[in-house]
């Protein structure tokens, strides 16, 4: 994968950030463009060009939801724009509590639910575990990578609740 590669890492879900970081500045030192300023034009736009991919590949990789979505994308597993299925007893769970947020009508409940998303997030993630431990580990099965595309589209729709409760305040 492009990003990976251009930080010298290897493809993991659950990368170290710190790691992401210094791989960052060393290669981002070893290709920016003001040492190739005496250099050849061609020279020059290949180091801008190199120094482009691994900007985005630091700004993508440094947090945990964007790396799971590129590599679900860059393992076709998901389109940019997709709208996944999740299952019933899912949508139902959150069809209930976008009915709680509606009726917060403080800043302490508001709050509650707040905690109440993280939690779910975090339920979310401990359920995903055993599929992002098994893709870390080099497993690539259609299952593996069903169960991460699930877990995504999961955060996603939390993310949605938390943002829409941010906007209440």
């Amino acid at each position: 994968m492009l990003f990976f590669d251009a930080l010298n890492l290897p493809v993991k879900i659950e990368t170290d950030p710190s790691v992401v970081r210094k791989k960052y500045l060393q290669k981002s030192r070893e290709s920016h463009p003001d040492f190739y300023t005496l250099t050849s034009k061609d020279a020059r736009y290949k180091s801008l060009e190199k120094s482009t991919l691994i900007t985005n590949a630091y700004a993508t990789l440094r947090d945990f939801d964007k790396r799971l979505k590129y590599i679900l994308e860059e393992e076709n597993v998901i389109a940019a724009d997709e709208n996944a299925q999740l299952p019933p007893e899912f949508l139902m769970e959150m069809m209930d509590f976008n009915d709680k947020i509606m009726e917060a009508s403080d800043k302490e409940e508001r709050e509650q639910l707040r905690q109440q998303i993280d939690q779910l997030e975090e339920e979310c993630k401990h359920e995903a575990q055993t599929a992002i431990n098994e893709f870390d580990n080099g497993g690539r099965s259609k299952n593996t990578l069903a169960q991460l595309k699930e877990f995504y589209m999961k955060k996603r729709y939390l993310w949605r609740l938390g943002k829409q409760l941010k906007d209440m305040s």
